[in-house]
């Protein structure tokens, strides 16, 4: 390793001790134009080889459509360990294969270094293609998986899928990041990791981010919006709202803060200490989690006295648990994160309005038997790409697994649900677990069989 990632290497473990991190460290500078809706970047990446490589997969999530609209990423100058690659792209754009002029043993290291850039899909008032999560609009551009991701990789081989139209398309290697971000001066700029600094010079201005583990790293930058802090403890939660909005950032504090001291009192702590909440106009989205950056729907924020909203920002802030820290194949499993985030919203909803938990659940059950009539064929544990659309997803995957974690608790009892899910949080931070982990855990907390629940909702 060179003399410049030893140093990040420094940095990163300063950050982060509770997590043994064996993924990827990424070095990444990155130039944004507001205006244009553009950006530009060079990328350094250092990975570990967990078993013999020929090979090393990145994944060019935008230019596959889907959630990310008409956004785009291009690669350029790849290089492994300083000698130019010549590198092929496959899966209309979206994988990156980086041929190795020989074998990479378990436990060696290399270095990739590549240059890219993009644009995000552009937002209007019909509405924009996609989510909304890489995307130019009027006064915020969202950044996520505006870089090229390394697959993680299984005893299978790489994890490669096609991007969906619905649902997350993310699937990724907790990983160190140390990330520089210029553009104009003047702009709020919100993101993933701690601001390590800010320096401006000649109209623009140049944050660096680190942090110690992530799932992925994501940006938002704003104009016009205010940024308002509040510390709770050692922990941080900072809200990015337009100024008319500016109820809905207080109650998204409020609401962060309180879900976090519940979270890490029933689960256990996270490693990192800030969460920022950005309001953005998504489509086809209440909210959007990345790691340490969570996306609020400007159509949810003109009500946040209304108790879904209480469920949207509870909803995302417990993905900082379950898919950045314990991370699963949103694609193969996705009720693995998705269900079970539902439920503590539900578990936080019980605290704050139990009226609407107890609605919550009947809500979950109409839903859940609508969709189970019609197709019967499908199962809590269905792929997402078994779903015809995205009602059918949400009702199974979130409507019924948040009622399979509900049926769990009911039959093991408080005790032993919140101990399982707190051991299954130890015993995978940093990994990307499996339906396997979880069940294991719930029976070994509860010293039963679960296996007729279990069957009752994934048919197996």
């Amino acid at each position: 390793m060179n003399r410049k990632a030893i140093r990040i290497a420094v940095i990163w473990i300063g950050l982060v001790s509770t997590i043994a991190l064996a993924g990827p460290s990424y070095d990444i500078s990155l130039s944004v134009d507001f205006d244009q809706g553009t950006f530009a970047g060079t990328m350094r990446v250092a990975y570990t080889a967990p078993d013999r490589l020929s090979d090393v997969i990145f994944r060019l999530l935008p230019n596959g459509g889907g959630i990310y609209g008409d956004a785009s990423l291009e690669v350029s100058d790849v290089k492994v360990d300083g000698r130019p690659i010549d590198a092929e792209l496959t899966g209309g754009g979206t994988t990156l294969c980086i041929p190795l002029s020989s074998p990479l043993e378990p436990g060696e290291t290399i270095v990739v270094d590549l240059s890219f850039d993009g644009r995000g899909a552009r937002s209007s008032e019909g509405g924009a293609s996609g989510y909304g999560v890489l995307t130019k609009g009027e006064a915020v551009i969202t950044l996520a998986a505006f870089y090229p991701l390394l697959a993680p990789r299984t005893e299978e081989g790489w994890v490669v899928h096609p991007v969906p139209g619905f649902g997350d398309a993310l699937v990724a290697d907790y990983a160190a990041y140390h990330v520089v971000v210029t553009t104009e001066t003047g702009l709020g700029v919100a993101a993933t990791g701690e601001l390590i600094d800010a320096a401006v010079e000649d109209g623009s201005t140049t944050y660096r981010f680190a942090t110690g583990g992530a799932r992925d790293f994501s940006i938002a930058i704003t104009d016009g919006y205010e940024m308002t802090e509040e510390r709770s403890g050692d922990f941080t939660v900072r809200t990015w709202f337009t100024p008319d909005d500016s109820d809905a950032g207080r109650a998204a504090r409020r609401l962060a803060i309180e879900a976090v001291a519940l979270y890490e009192g029933v689960i256990g702590d996270l490693p990192i200490r800030e969460i920022e909440l950005v309001e953005v106009p998504l489509h086809e989205a209440a909210g959007v989690e990345s790691s340490g950056l969570i996306l609020i729907s400007s159509e949810y924020a003109e009500h946040p006295e209304d108790p879904f909203y209480d469920v949207i920002v509870s909803h995302e802030v417990a993905h900082q648990w379950f898919y950045n820290t314990v991370g699963n194949d949103v694609i193969d499993d996705p009720w693995l994160d998705e269900g079970l985030v539902s439920y503590l919203s539900h578990v936080f909803l019980e605290q704050t309005h139990p009226g609407a938990a107890g609605d919550q659940l009947r809500r979950w059950e109409t839903s859940y038997e609508a969709a189970s009539d019609k197709y019967d064929h499908l199962t809590v544990a269905s792929r997402l790409f078994d779903f015809p659309d995205v009602s059918s997803y949400t009702s199974y995957v979130y409507s019924g697994g948040a009622l399979l974690f509900d049926a769990i608790r009911s039959e093991i009892g408080d005790s032993a649900f919140f101990t399982a899910l707190s051991d299954y949080y130890r015993e995978n931070s940093g990994k990307i677990a499996t339906p396997a982990d979880l069940i294991g855990a719930f029976e070994r907390a509860s010293d039963r069989s679960l296996d007729r629940l279990f069957a009752g909702f994934s048919g197996n």
